[in-house]
């Protein structure tokens, strides 16, 4: 059966390690120019893996994904290093839980019980009302009724839209001012915007913020709003697999910091994680 593709886009290559000795505590390892060998010899996994700013495409594959290696940085004191070299000198004894894939400053994975779970975010319910004003200067938009929906936005996905709320303008220098109340959970919002009634298309991102206003001129994209609410999915794309670490070696320093071959033996079939998704690959 032919396997899905899955397209996911990355920012930071990052490979966190349970410490099985020291039971729920996960510590990362900066992967330079990522960890090659997770796709295994029947998936059609790109060389680049996750240290591409664009998309990558990644298929499951039913194999074990064989022995995972890269390039990281380590500083010396650092616990992570220490880590490494204390599951090198274990062995195939030391075996532990990995995820590689996106850094995040504030979301990472967690490992109760020694065993690594992705990260994840609490979901975020639909906006409600959105009051709409509007002013006959300050702006570009011409005289036309306007329709908005906005959405609320969390590192997993975006909700589903706000109840339409629209504003007759008048004049040609007008703005549409908008205001909402702040969704649980919400890291930011989408606006969406129409000169016709449930045709809105995005207009603009914006942070966590509750008013935006619209000066024009009347250009949008070509991206609808959601039909699903897929803010209670992951935080971030990566692999969660088992293994041992099979070598850590030397490659070369600058002061204290290290820049290190490892490579991880995985035992076992990996987990593809995809963000936004609300199950395991």
């Amino acid at each position: 059966m032919p396997q899905p593709t899955v397209n996911y886009v990355c920012q930071q290559n990052v490979l966190y390690i349970a410490d099985p000795t020291n039971l729920g505590s996960v510590l990362p390892v900066v992967a330079l120019n990522g960890f090659q060998g997770l796709g295994g010899t029947k998936s059609s996994i790109k060389t680049t893996n996750l240290d591409s700013a664009g998309y990558d495409e990644f298929a499951p594959g039913l194999v074990d994904p064989g022995k995972p290696s890269g390039s990281v940085i380590l500083n010396y004191l650092d616990a992570s290093h220490q880590l490494c070299q204390k599951l090198l000198g274990l062995g195939n004894t030391s075996q532990t839980s990995f995820f590689y894939g996106q850094a995040d400053s504030t979301i990472t994975p967690t490992a109760p019980g020694g065993v690594m779970t992705a990260p994840t975010v609490p979901s975020c319910a639909t906006p409600g009302t959105v009051t709409p004003g509007t002013s006959t200067s300050g702006g570009t938009l011409a005289a036309a009724t306007y329709f908005y929906k906005i959405t609320a936005l969390n590192a997993a996905g975006e909700t589903l839209p706000s109840p339409e709320a629209s504003q007759i303008t008048t004049g040609s220098t007008s703005s549409v001012s908008l205001s909402w109340s702040a969704v649980t959970n919400a890291t930011g919002y989408n606006v969406y915007r129409s000169n016709s009634t449930g045709t809105e298309k995005l207009l603009t991102t914006l942070g966590n913020v509750l008013s935006y206003i619209d000066v024009g001129p009347f250009y949008v994209g070509t991206v609808s709003p959601p039909a699903a609410n897929t803010t209670a999915g992951f935080a971030r794309s990566g692999w969660l697999f088992n293994g041992f670490i099979a070598e850590f070696s030397f490659q070369s320093q600058v002061n204290n910091v290290a820049m290190c071959k490892l490579t991880v033996q995985a035992t076992g079939a990996r987990q593809m994680v995809v963000r936004g998704a609300a199950a395991l690959i």
